[in-house]
């Protein structure tokens, strides 16, 4: 039987009790449920209203997501929190956007990567459905609309692999998506 939190209340406050005390969450399939492609993902009002009383009360609030710090900040609409984009490469200090300088020298390899990608992939059968999605430092193709997601993701690992410059570059996976990125921690 899997225990959970919220039937412990005494629990609860024994945690929010402790300080500094602060919550992290991540967007995608947590405080937004995973739509079939990125741009349909919401965040509900309800959550919104919990981040921001949560945001009173505890030392930290933040929002760390694969997506641009913008598009979290956008989606959450809280400008108050912390927000930590593009799974780390970015992050919101005093109002803007600042990219982590080591992924500078890899944003254009990135890029060139990624339109390469999809030339390779463009007309392909069996890829209706793939989106794209630049994120800055990095690129994320999402399959998860493609008729048969499984092959689609054997052809987008399969064009990876003859990709000219892609060993300089880290090749994660993700929710029915392939992500093209710095090779950065």
């Amino acid at each position: 039987m899997t225990k959970n939190l919220l039937h412990h209340p005494d629990a609860i406050t024994e945690v929010l009790s402790c300080r500094p005390c602060g919550l992290m969450t991540d967007v995608d399939g947590t405080i937004s449920d995973i739509a079939p492609r990125p741009t349909d993902a919401m965040v509900s009002d309800s959550c919104r209203t919990g981040l921001a009383a949560l945001a009173e009360s505890l030392d930290l609030v933040a929002v760390v997501s694969g997506r641009p710090v913008q598009e979290a900040l956008r989606m959450v609409g809280l400008p108050d929190l912390v927000y930590v984009g593009d799974h780390g490469l970015e992050r919101m200090v005093n109002g803007f956007v600042v990219q982590d300088s080591r992924a500078g020298p890899y944003v254009e390899a990135v890029r060139a990567a990624a339109a390469e990608l999809f030339r390779r992939l463009s007309g392909q059968p069996g890829l209706d459905g793939i989106f794209l999605e630049d994120k800055g430092a990095s690129f994320s193709f999402h399959y998860r609309a493609c008729p048969d997601p499984m092959r689609a993701r054997a052809l987008i690992l399969e064009a990876i692999a003859f990709l000219d410059g892609a060993g300089r570059l880290k090749v994660m996976e993700a929710r029915r998506a392939v992500e093209l990125r710095p090779p950065l921690e």
